[in-house]
């Protein structure tokens, strides 16, 4: 064990984790498959420690509850499609090809519900239905980018993202974010955002990129909301620079804090280029200091933002309805929107999800998906709620931080000093929890040299800079998601003492730094294991003289 960090520093954020729950079951375990759709390796980088196989506390994996899907609700819109084709035949239900967009009824019925969702108008002709936010990106990119272009990503980031501009040949060039927004956040989060001033400084000094791909609303892993003056300077600087930001709003719908999330983007672009807009304090927009009547005789962009738009809008069902049924959309001006359903194979076999968006179309219509919208909200921050309480019992004791969410998946967890996520996860697989590593949400393509380059409010950074902007490894964070584990569990966990229940808990092969006889840290022996494994001998502990001795004994440690 690391001399400077005393055990029962990472053993009390264990412990505090497991407040989470004291008995795992379904909807806190493991994906069935093994897999997770967000990948977190967590403690899946190496071999299993057998304390960890079953029973796992999971808050890495980024899926929605078990619970919280609505097996119902799907159920109630098939068979009403299952009647409407019995009874109107097959054009009651697109069985055919469908255009490139989607069936004109589905487009409608999603424009008027993210219309009155967004509260601002969606147009069908803007939307392009898709299989999904990760499809939408990689339509995006095969549309607007080429092989050597450049994307700049936040970090820390959806690291798998990454992994779709990879496979276009994109060059992916990360900007570390700020811990917050130095004109303010009106928003109540302050969960750590995308830099603008440090892409404004970079693009002065020619970075010149194709894409800009962020989360602007509770990001991943951060759970940050860009605020809306740092969006209409982004915004700005697309069209001065002629790059395409990509808006990943896929929880810009999952919000329960005081007043709505900002305008997306966009919103915000269709308020920068019409000279009547104003913002809540009554001045007119002015983009990166031009009046906005400029942009428009220039032919950037007009009021409809039926040209010259720089803002393309991906998001999906996945997270406001069920991840299985791989349906999302794209939302940009009807130009634009028009490009990207003119790729190859889209023209070739027309919408990919006419079916299925005909199905979420019924589920839209009946008011349902309203209904479970709101249910997921209540439970999502209900579980959010507990878990920072969970977590906010030992932050003075231990000095980790974090931001209570109010909306999205994640909590971000910023680990005590002199702890990291490498000393963290060989007592997490002892006690069975699983988190995601922050160094997971750095991509593998960057080239951290490159991503270290921070500037705050246009400056240069000096070069000895130091802090958590220049910290692009984010070993010293880990990501939890709330969303997989049910309410009660929490609240049962939450109620008993802090994981004792979790005892008699077999482990085999778990690698310790310590050697035979060797005298350790006292701070270790408040662990109480009588024994463990350091392969391939299991030794006892002997709590009063603190030091190891060899034993041909199974290990079974008890709390």
């Amino acid at each position: 064990m690391h001399p400077r960090v005393p055990f029962a520093v990472l053993l009390a954020l264990l412990l505090a984790l497991l407040l989470a729950h004291s008995y795992p079951s379904a909807s806190s375990s493991t994906s069935p498959n093994g897999n997770d759709a967000d990948a977190p390796l967590g403690l899946d980088n190496g071999p299993q420690h057998s304390g960890a196989v079953s029973g796992v506390i999971n808050l890495a994996v980024g899926h929605p509850a078990t619970a919280m899907l609505p097996a119902e609700i799907m159920a109630s819109a098939m068979e009403r499609a299952a009647t409407n084709l019995r009874t109107g035949g097959v054009g009651a239900v697109p069985l055919n090809y469908v255009s490139a967009r989607g069936d004109a009824e589905t487009l409608d019925i999603m424009a008027g519900f993210l219309t009155r969702a967004y509260g601002a108008t969606v147009s069908p002709e803007s939307l392009v239905v898709t299989a999904g936010v990760s499809h939408g990106i990689d339509v995006v990119c095969s549309a607007l980018t080429s092989p050597g272009d450049t994307v700049v990503v936040e970090l820390p980031t959806y690291f798998l993202a990454a992994s779709i501009f990879t496979d276009h040949g994109l060059r992916v060039h990360g900007i570390a974010g700020t811990a917050s927004y130095p004109h303010g956040d009106s928003s109540g989060n302050d969960g750590g955002v995308f830099d603008v001033d440090a892409l404004a400084w970079q693009l002065r000094g020619g970075l010149r990129p194709r894409l800009v791909y962020l989360i602007p609303t509770h990001s991943n892993p951060r759970g940050g909301i860009l605020p809306v003056e740092a969006r209409r300077r982004l915004v700005s600087l697309a069209h001065k620079y002629g790059f395409f930001i990509v808006a990943d709003d896929v929880y810009h719908l999952l919000h329960w804090g005081q007043g709505p999330p900002p305008p997306r983007f966009i919103q915000v672009e269709h308020e920068l280029i019409n000279p009547h807009f104003e913002d809540n304090a009554g001045s007119v927009g002015h983009p990166e200091g031009a009046d906005a009547t400029k942009i428009n005789s220039a032919g950037i962009c007009d009021v409809t933002h039926s040209c010259g738009s720089r803002i393309i809008s991906v998001s999906s069902f996945t997270k406001i309805l069920a991840p299985g049924l791989r349906l999302g959309w794209i939302e940009a001006s009807p130009a634009l929107a028009n490009k990207l359903a003119g790729r190859g194979y889209i023209l070739s076999g027309g919408c990919v999800a006419p079916f299925t968006a005909s199905i979420v179309a019924e589920v839209i219509a009946s008011g349902d998906q309203v209904a479970h919208l709101a249910r997921l909200n209540h439970h999502y921050r209900r579980t959010s709620v507990v878990l920072a309480d969970a977590l906010s019992l030992y932050s003075s004791s231990l000095g980790w931080s974090f931001h209570t969410p109010v909306g999205g998946y994640f909590l971000w967890l910023k680990l005590p000093p002199r702890v990291t996520t490498e000393l963290l996860a060989p007592a997490a697989a002892i006690a069975g929890v699983k988190f995601l590593p922050g160094e997971r949400s750095v991509p593998v393509a960057l080239d951290l040299k490159l991503a270290a380059i921070y500037a705050v409010h246009d400056r240069e950074p000096s070069a000895g800079a130091v802090g958590d902007e220049l910290d692009v490894s984010y070993g010293g964070y880990v990501r939890l998601c709330f969303a997989w584990l049910a309410e009660e569990e929490i609240v049962e966990g939450v109620a008993h003492s802090i994981g004792r229940r979790r005892a008699k808990r077999a482990v085999t092969n778990v690698k310790l730094n310590p050697k035979p006889m060797e005298t350790l840290n006292p701070d270790f022996c408040t662990l109480h294991l009588t024994s463990y494994t350091i392969h391939p001998t299991t030794y006892t502990l002997h709590p009063a003289s603190c030091t190891l001795h060899p034993t041909p004994d199974t290990l079974y440690p008890t709390l």
